[in-house]
């Protein structure tokens, strides 16, 4: 896989977002990261109501990740079975075209200092 940093800076892109249940998004942003090594990933919190849901507001966590095009097929892949949105209730997902879409790199940061 093509170094995310190198590639999706100023190139067309694709977003990929999803709505699972409150909890989840931080544990679906743990999987992504360890399987596909992307950092670019968002987790937000709030609340939705459907005709379908027998409540009210349903709280849920909202995940966006911004991906190559070519790597957007694969990841898209991954988080439909990851979410399990086949055989699970309450939960959505798509993906829409980015025009451009800006990296998120970690600076080097030194390790602990030692006393």
């Amino acid at each position: 896989m093509a170094s995310l940093e190198k590639t999706l800076l100023g190139n067309p892109a694709k977003l990929i977002t999803c709505f699972v249940p409150a909890g989840d998004g931080l544990k679906l942003a743990d999987r992504l990261y360890e399987a596909h090594e992307l950092t670019g990933i968002n987790v937000a919190h709030g609340r939705g109501a459907s005709q379908r849901s027998s409540t009210i507001a349903d709280e849920i966590d909202i995940v966006t990740v911004a991906v190559t095009l070519s790597e957007a097929d694969e990841i898209f892949a991954f988080i439909y079975e990851a979410i399990e949105i086949e055989t699970t209730p309450h939960r959505l997902m798509f993906q829409t075209a980015l025009d451009t879409a800006s990296s998120y790199v970690l600076p080097d940061l030194p390790g602990p200092q030692a006393e």
